[in-house]
């Protein structure tokens, strides 16, 4: 994907794009236990819209970030991530028991240990469960 000639930004434009759109995104994943339709809550979600939005514009247009093998890694397991963060999101809820709410580190612990969590059972499903789907379709997309 190619788009430096498109778009140009400044390099200090887009040092300063990415480190915001990371503490946005942090912001918004350090409170996500507010009650859903509050005012805050939609603080949080614009936070968390821009915060993603800055990381990819700063990323595409003049930057190789999004070409780094851990980001590539991550796009290969991204739909077994969506997939399975719900679950895994439940499960770390229930371990680390009701006071998650009250307490902002135990709150950040809860989701870095969700997120890991996800990754890792991500990675096992798509080398156990979807990599042979996938050697499949290349198999019988020959044969037509």
């Amino acid at each position: 994907l190619n788009l430096e000639g498109r778009l140009a930004m400044p390099p200090s434009l887009r040092r300063l794009l990415i480190p915001l759109g990371f503490s946005l995104l942090l912001f918004s994943l350090s409170n996500q236990y507010l009650p859903p339709f509050s005012h805050r809550s939609l603080v949080v979600y614009l936070a968390a819209l821009l915060g993603s939005g800055f990381l990819v514009w700063g990323a595409l247009f003049g930057s190789r970030i999004l070409c780094s093998s851990p980001l590539v890694r991550i796009g290969k397991v991204s739909f077994g991530i969506y997939l399975l963060h719900p679950l895994v999101i439940g499960v770390t809820r229930y371990l680390l028991g009701p006071e998650t709410k009250s307490n902002w580190l135990i709150s950040i612990s809860g989701v870095l240990l969700a997120a890991i969590a996800a990754w890792i059972i991500a990675e096992l499903s798509y080398k156990y469960y979807e990599s042979p789907f996938l050697e499949a379709k290349k198999r019988f997309s020959r044969a037509s």
